[in-house]
């Protein structure tokens, strides 16, 4: 009997927790996942650059992207974003060093390394599938696939 009154009470709070739990859920569709990024288009002079090599990645979750570089382990950039149909808008940017406290970006300069030359940005999606998403801004096209 004792027993049986210890599991019900386990079984009441841990149903407890599971029903209190507010669960957030993202509207962004096929955008979240990790993105790696494969091509620069220069819209001005139409110049193009390979950028698979370079394994610059940007991670979408709910309304957070974070853009982070595995070959040279730099630090990862954390933007928060909007989303609304074609468009995506980045704003506040972090610098987020793993060993100690997250910078809040002022100078914006490093952000040029990434395509991003505004803050805040405003990308229009030219073309998204599922394994693949094309953004725009002001000065370029940015091609990523699905990683």
């Amino acid at each position: 009997m004792k027993l049986l009154l210890h599991l019900i009470i386990i079984c009441i709070g841990a149903l407890t927790i599971a029903v209190s739990c507010d669960l957030e859920k993202s509207d962004n569709g096929n955008l979240d996942g990790y993105w790696q990024w494969t091509l620069i288009d220069t819209i001005a002079t139409g110049g193009t650059c390979d950028m698979k090599e370079s394994l610059i990645f940007w991670g979408v979750e709910s309304d957070i992207l974070e853009i982070f570089n595995n070959k040279t382990n730099n630090e990862n950039i954390i933007f928060r974003f909007w989303h609304n149909g074609d468009t995506l808008i980045l704003s506040k940017p972090i610098i987020d060093i793993r060993d100690s406290s997250d910078i809040i970006m002022t100078n914006y300069s490093l952000l040029e390394n990434y395509g991003i030359y505004d803050i805040p940005e405003t990308l229009r999606i030219e073309y998204w599938g599922s394994n693949h998403i094309t953004f725009s801004n002001r000065l370029f096209h940015l091609y990523f696939r699905k990683y």
